[in-house]
């Protein structure tokens, strides 16, 4: 299959590569973003792969299908810069509310494992929306002990939080941290980031 990737960046094109190895697509990588105007890009090819700030719109894909694409995909979690005229609970006009609410995360115990610098900054939000922090590391971090959260052994942060966040590299010692054992350690209903 021959692809147009749109907005690439040079990590996009060494795991593209390296994960197309057995699969063979024919990929071209363009730095510059999908919109109407360059769709002229994608004659020739099969599919197209976007991200987030191409513009998907009714134009960009009519002009796509004018060009033979027979495909759209996204390499993002997000889909609101695709102009999907049907999305299943829309077409259906289902605009209940029921099994989309969240849950207020105020007096709610967060378990952070990992407290560099990226688990620090999310212990700190945590915070702010007056969470209960708990913390595993194996090297305490100051910085939280004054803010006056907790360090906790591993098992501690599994069975007493609500939310469990990792934010630890992949490690011989962090390799399947989160197994099946582990997990029947969690609260009913916790939940894993």
């Amino acid at each position: 299959m021959r692809i147009a990737v749109f907005s690439t960046q040079e990590y996009d094109r060494e795991f593209f590569d390296k994960f197309n190895k057995d699969y063979n697509h024919d990929f071209t990588y363009f730095e510059t973003a999908l919109n109407p105007s360059t769709t002229v890009l994608t004659k020739g090819y099969d599919a197209v792969c976007v991200f987030v700030n191409d513009k998907v719109c009714k134009q960009t894909i009519e002009l796509l299908s004018e060009n033979g694409i027979k495909l759209v995909v996204l390499r993002c979690a997000g889909f609101n810069n695709v102009d999907i005229e049907a999305y299943n609970r829309v077409r259906e006009g289902n605009f209940s509310l029921n099994k989309l609410m969240g849950f207020n995360l105020h007096g709610k115990t967060v378990g952070v494992i990992g407290t560099g610098n990226i688990g620090t900054a999310f212990c700190k939000i945590m915070l702010g929306f007056g969470c209960k922090v708990i913390v595993y590391d194996i090297k305490e971090n100051t910085e939280l002990t004054q803010l006056g959260i907790e360090f906790s052994t591993l098992d501690q942060v599994l069975t007493q939080s609500n939310i469990i966040s990792f934010h630890c590299p992949l490690t011989p010692e962090t390799h399947q941290l989160l197994n099946k054992a582990s997990i029947a350690k969690l609260k009913t209903g916790a939940m894993v980031i």
